[in-house]
């Protein structure tokens, strides 16, 4: 939401707090109105209390730009339904009052503070405890990338307010752009517990439970999520490409291309949902639709390791060991840290014959993280027999998706070794045993595909 109000430098907009009285449009009301020409608002609503005809609310910080559109936001939900109207506000100085229409209802709305529009920094150093400023510099430190101060401007906000809804939901988000689904799970199930979510909570947590392996409780996720999009009449072209997702790593490949046709076609640009249609298609073994949509995955975000990795995959996978050399250079000029990049440097270079520079090999080899046990292998510092048991991690989860890796690289090393025999299968245990989810099972059944005699 606060993604619209952030440019270049992080700022924090002009902010009105309000706080309103509610009441009917009878005998209350009119009351109401009498008291307030002659009374302050703060001794009327003092006197007020919450329930049956009349209630007073604070409405909180609001930015002043936004005020126009209140009718189409969260502030709707506060004050009535659609026919929300608390723009009058906009005109007010502090300490007036005025009165906006709610339909049959009445809001006296009162303006009680201005914060100017000011640097976060700046907001946050004068008013520490200010949510709306702690929000927005967390938000604009995420979008550039600077997640840990990002989790400490939310976690900031959450011990200001436990139940908050939102900050939960962004730190639950900023926890799963980071990779931590674990965290992730924990904040979106706290949203959940503090507050009914929304079409976006939905997707967000459908999306982490992907992350963690679960996809038949994501698929229900997002679509309870498409369903409520579709009920407020709003884009559910993100939940259905996390539908696409589920879908592909559950095996329901068609049904993944289903879902994520409509949501290209609503956003041409989501490399995200080229890279997963192309794998949709890479599973199926329709190669030249899957490499078109690597491609255009690689062209709408070019600094993005998958798209290169998925189109160095299908080329060994057919036999094109150069291209895939060509590829996964590709993946690592984007992200020379990546370790599957370097990874598949060394696949191909093995499968072409010839040894092949990395840059940064020592590094890769002696992380404790996996593939560094892979790499040791292709560098030739481990037996490739070491693979299996290199699998070790405690999390069911990870250490099947481990063991799927660890299978499809001692078949690519034992390929290229002239063990043709040995190699198809170990590619064919990879088939029956990999997960669907993982791309070493899409390039692993191409090659059986090609390598068992035709029947």
């Amino acid at each position: 939401m606060l993604a619209s109000i952030l440019l270049a430098a992080c700022m924090v907009p002009e902010r009105l707090h309000l706080t309103g009285i509610a009441t009917g449009d009878g005998p209350a009301g009119r009351a109401i109105a009498a008291r307030l020409k002659h009374q302050s608002f703060a001794k009327v609503a003092g006197s007020i209390r919450d329930g049956g005809e009349v209630s007073f609310s604070d409405l909180g910080w609001i930015a002043r730009d936004r005020l126009d559109a209140a009718r189409h936001s969260a502030f709707e939900r506060l004050l009535g339904g659609p026919t929300s109207d608390i723009a009058v506000a906009a005109s007010l100085h502090v300490g007036q009052t005025a009165e906006a229409r709610l339909g049959t209802l009445r809001q006296f709305v009162h303006l009680e503070e201005v914060r100017p529009s000011m640097a976060c920094d700046r907001a946050i150093a004068r008013y520490p405890n200010d949510r709306l400023a702690l929000t927005a510099r967390a938000t604009w430190e995420r979008t550039a990338g600077n997640y840990r101060a990002a989790l400490a401007d939310y976690s900031a906000v959450i011990r200001l307010d436990p139940t908050s809804y939102a900050a939960r939901y962004e730190r639950a988000l900023t926890y799963y752009v980071m990779g931590d689904s674990a965290r992730a799970f924990d904040d979106i199930t706290a949203a959940f517990e503090a507050n009914s979510p929304d079409a976006n909570g939905y997707t967000l947590r459908g999306l982490i439970e992907e992350a963690r392996g679960e996809d038949d409780l994501a698929t229900a996720d997002e679509g309870y999520a498409i369903a409520q999009y579709q009920a407020a009449g709003s884009d559910d072209s993100g939940a259905r490409y996390a539908l696409g997702v589920a879908y592909a790593n559950l095996g329901y490949f068609e049904a993944a291309i289903d879902e994520l046709d409509p949501a290209l076609k609503k956003n041409p640009d989501n490399a995200f949902a080229y890279q997963s249609r192309g794998f949709a298609w890479f599973s199926r073994g329709v190669l030249e639709k899957a490499a078109a949509d690597f491609t255009a995955a690689s062209r709408a975000k070019p600094k993005a390791v998958r798209p290169y990795l998925g189109l160095a995959m299908l080329s060994f996978s057919k036999g094109d060991a150069a291209a895939a050399l060509e590829h996964a250079r590709e993946a690592s000029t984007a992200d020379p840290g990546d370790a599957y990049a370097a990874l598949w440097i060394l696949v191909a270079g093995r499968a072409l014959q010839r040894a092949v520079p990395l840059a940064g090999q020592e590094a890769f080899a002696a992380s404790a993280a996996w593939p560094a046990p892979i790499i040791r292998v292709y560098l030739g510092r481990t037996p490739v027999e070491s693979l299996e048991a290199a699998a070790s991690s405690p999390d069911p989860f990870t250490q099947r998706r481990q063991l799927c890796e660890a299978r499809f690289y001692r078949a690519a090393y034992t390929g290229a070794a002239g063990e043709g025999a040995s190699a198809l299968a170990l590619y064919q245990d990879a088939v029956r045993d990999c997960p669907y989810r993982e791309y070493e099972r899409a390039a692993a059944a191409q090659v059986v595909r090609g390598r068992e005699p035709a029947r």
